[in-house]
């Protein structure tokens, strides 16, 4: 018999004999990339987003943006235990963007500021996760906390993009959604 398999035996048998249910906390020996489990934090988030130059054109090409986002209503296991909650996050970032139609390319780069005062360095990049319809629409954009508070965990930033302003040439849009810490 392998190791492997007697070790495994020989833990099955020591919980049965505590009346320890051995497999209760899967999430425990999952490993690092592996976000199945639930939320820990879910925020609700409001804020800005900008484009540069002659912003949103009805034509796809590459606009850089940069927006800045505020959290409140903060609930979750972390938030119950008093740990550090997000607070603001500031990001800037390129796009291949227009009007009317899918984004294709979306790429940024970050700071969340959490509760405590501490920060985190943060990452996105996604393709085609989000469209727009005369400048505005929904957005699912993934994020990873490279550094600092939660570093190694994903967020999920899902907003909706609304502007007043008309197309083309749309430079600012208001941020609404819910900001989620896996």
């Amino acid at each position: 018999m392998f190791t492997r398999y007697r070790l495994a035996g020989a833990v099955v048998l020591a919980c049965a004999s505590l009346g320890i249910i051995p497999f209760a906390a899967p999430g425990i020996a999952a490993p690092p990339g592996n976000r199945t489990a639930e939320p820990i934090i879910t925020c609700a988030e409001n804020g800005t987003v900008t484009w540069s130059g002659s912003g949103l054109g009805e034509q796809p090409s590459k606009v850089e943006w940069t927006a800045a986002t505020e959290f409140t209503d903060c609930t979750g296991p972390t938030v119950d235990r008093g740990e550090p909650y997000p607070v603001s996050m500031d990001e800037a970032g390129t796009e291949v963007a227009s009007c009317d139609g899918k984004v294709n390319v979306h790429q940024g780069t970050g700071t969340i500021t959490w509760s405590d005062g501490s920060t985190s360095r943060i990452s996105s990049k996604s393709a085609g996760n989000q469209s727009k319809s005369k400048g505005s629409g929904p957005a699912t954009f993934p994020i990873t906390i490279d550094s600092g508070t939660y570093a190694g965990h994903t967020a999920s930033d899902d907003n909706t993009v609304i502007t007043e302003q008309s197309c083309p040439g749309v430079t600012e849009a208001s941020l609404t959604g819910t900001f989620t810490v896996y």
